[in-house]
């Protein structure tokens, strides 16, 4: 048996944190171990294997197995590379699967190691890092995890098998296995799903991965370690698609696509579709959100940031419409119905306070945005701090600000992360104001918040169609830290920020995964790499990423960590695949007009808006208008905030 601590490789058990153990051969669902020969390598009937073992620094070891079949029949099954843990961990991670086992979510995606006594298992394209199992206490961290050398290499799955002495065992099996149940569909279990290697006489499989040792970077924050130390590991190979021009043209476009006139106003759809009954895109039912998905109050203003950046008056005219319009909507109170059809219909329904963190921003943001412009429109900022009071004065020392409210001013429900977009609207409107009572509001609200869930590496809630932990939650928390930090200059909100950042890019996929030629990934060119997961209840890929650019780019300056920097380009790179080009599209029988981009990508076994969850790599047919508002807002604030350098992001013309 091999030993391994962070600088050491060996076979003395003492000071070790993790042991890599020998192969298993799974064949006609029985798990046969190899056994260690006098020279080190191992046996399994016919089967002979060895590894080469690598140190590459810093903590990182690389596995290189190979298995020969010495006998005169082909062997059918799987093989599985297992390391245990020589420590008792805290905690335990499988990038943008579990996180803790998932005992914070609300969802019925997988929760626990384990269901009906069998080890839950995972294939790698529903991970971050490809089959990655990560294990950490306060002093150690351990992760096992495949590489992407080849297809024998990354084509596996992965899982966490809990030992009688509270120790974890790491497992990579060789190729895909997804057990007891396969995660198919919006808390959906499917059968079981098997495929296996054969290794014929004479032949050899072999397989490449790779064991981290290393310590937390701060308490629960094992996951940051391991993502600085594959930066290398996994290098980010894919320039941007479009410049940053092409890029704000076509998002200008997509968002124009949602424009509609509806009761008197100008507004922007949301959850649009294809059309059942025709080969077009319709929105089956009214909804015009303020934030989260529908961004209303966020397009409105980026309309009105084209007028002052091009003098297009029919712009400036579309977001007052939509923002006089909203404004109608608020109540004595400060709340108001999130989805405008609601202020028209009178069904009232409670409201996210994920919704109001972002109507409050993008108010306060405007109104200075007007102010700058000679226009007056102070009831805008009127509006952000009637909502901003509501929560101030509604505040719970426990709770927060909580989930969600009636329209009356009772509170619907509690629990969440989500809280934080209100500490953005916060500061947003401290900043428009100059009254320190909102920032005095916010930092009170960062420190219960970061306290409770950021420093555990958890966050919930924010993707508000889910109940389980999702990334969307930490983008508050780094925006606004990081604008406290500039503010206040207390090192505190900096170290939120980073640790809001890592727990955020552990949704970040390093690597791209292999699809079919004829799948829609294949034919559009869509790649993995640089795609943020959306949480643990939906396994899918989305461009989320892209909000949270200038950020990362502010953390660069901040920390002086330019790994930050090569991050946010990866986030911007994939936040523009599959922008339906000029002249439109045709995808799935129905037409896209240009500049419009899916809502999420499926790259798993798990669909929404879909029958089968069997064709992995495919672009779903949902359409909204945050991936598009998202590009725009980090066009701007790199103008605005960040000395309009773009060297970051820019595509890099080729010389010819």
């Amino acid at each position: 048996m091999i030993y391994f601590s962070e600088k050491n490789v060996s076979s003395d058990p003492n000071g070790a944190s993790a042991a890599l153990l020998p192969p298993v051969f799974e064949a006609n669902g029985r798990e046969l171990p190899f056994t260690v020969t006098e020279d080190g390598s191992f046996v399994c009937g016919t089967l002979s294997a060895n590894d080469q073992i690598e140190s590459l620094g810093d903590g990182l070891f690389r596995v290189r197995r190979t298995v020969e079949n010495t006998g005169r029949s082909a062997r059918v099954g799987k093989l599985i590379a297992e390391v245990r843990d020589e420590f008792i961990p805290d905690k335990s991670c499988i990038p943008c699967v579990m996180f803790d086992e998932n005992e914070k979510s609300g969802g019925k995606e997988p929760h626990g190691l384990s269901k009906d006594g069998e080890p839950w298992v995972f294939a790698y394209d529903r991970c971050g890092i490809p089959s990655c199992t990560l294990t950490e206490n306060e002093n150690i961290v351990c992760a096992l995890f495949a590489s992407d050398k080849d297809a024998s290499s990354l084509v596996s799955s992965c899982a966490l098998i809990r030992e009688e002495n509270g120790a974890l065992r790491h497992r990579i099996y060789y190729p895909v296995t997804e057990a007891p149940y396969s995660y198919i569909d919006h808390d959906v279990m499917g059968d079981r799903y098997d495929t296996y290697l054969t290794i014929l006489p004479g032949e050899r499989f072999e397989t490449e991965f790779y064991l981290y040792i290393g310590a937390p970077k701060w308490k629960n924050f094992g996951t940051a370690s391991l993502l600085d130390r594959i930066h290398t590991v996994f290098p980010f190979r894919h320039e941007p698609e479009l410049t940053v021009r092409e890029t704000h043209d076509a998002s200008v476009e997509h968002c124009k696509f949602f424009l509609c006139d509806y009761a008197g106003a100008k507004m922007f759809c949301n959850a649009m579709r294809n059309d059942p009954n025709s080969d077009g895109i319709y929105m089956p039912y009214p909804v015009f959100e303020a934030g989260w998905s529908g961004q209303c109050f966020k397009c409105a203003r980026l309309f009105i940031n084209e007028y002052a950046n091009g003098g297009d008056r029919e712009m400036l005219d579309i977001g007052l419409s939509c923002l006089d319009a909203w404004m109608e909507a608020q109540e004595e109170n400060g709340l108001f119905p999130i989805n405008y059809s609601r202020h028209i219909s009178k069904q009232y329904l409670p409201s996210d306070v994920c919704n109001y963190g972002w109507a409050a921003a993008e108010a306060s943001k405007s109104y200075t945005l007007l102010y700058e412009l000679g226009i007056d429109r102070a009831r805008y900022l009127e509006f952000a701090e009637r909502l901003c009071s509501f929560f101030i004065d509604h505040y719970d020392e426990k709770t927060g600000f909580g989930l969600k409210w009636n329209l009356n001013g009772t509170k619907a429900a509690d629990g969440g992360s989500i809280g934080a977009f209100m500490i953005m609207g916060l500061i947003e409107t401290y900043k428009a104001s100059g009254k320190t009572r909102y920032l005095d509001a916010a930092e009170r609200a960062m420190e219960l918040y970061a306290a409770r869930d950021i420093d555990n590496f958890v966050c919930t809630a924010g993707a508000i169609d889910c109940a389980c932990l999702d990334k969307e939650t930490a983008y508050p928390f780094i925006v606004s830290a990081l604008d406290l930090y500039e503010i206040r200059g207390n090192a505190r909100y900096l170290e939120i920020a980073e640790k809001a950042a890592y727990y955020f890019h552990a949704w970040t996929f390093y690597y791209d995964a292999l699809y079919d030629a004829d799948s829609d990934f294949e034919r559009l060119g869509y790649y993995t790499s640089g795609g943020t997961a959306v949480s643990t209840q939906h396994p899918a890929i989305d461009p989320w990423g892209a909000i949270v650019i200038p950020d990362y780019m502010r953390l660069a300056r901040f920390t002086g960590d330019k790994r930050w920097n090569d991050r946010a380009r990866a986030l911007w790179c994939n936040c523009m695949l599959c922008i339906t080009p000029a002249g439109g599209r045709t995808l799935h029988g129905h037409k896209r007009p240009a500049g419009l981009q899916s809502e999420a990508f499926f790259q798993a076994r798990w669909t929404r808006y879909r029958r089968s969850c069997e064709a992995r790599g495919h672009l779903n047919d949902m359409f909204v208008t945050w991936p598009a508002a998202f590009r725009l807002t980090t066009i701007d604030r790199i103008e605005r905030e960040l000395d309009g350098d773009f060297s970051v992001i820019e595509k890099i013309e080729k010389e010819k």
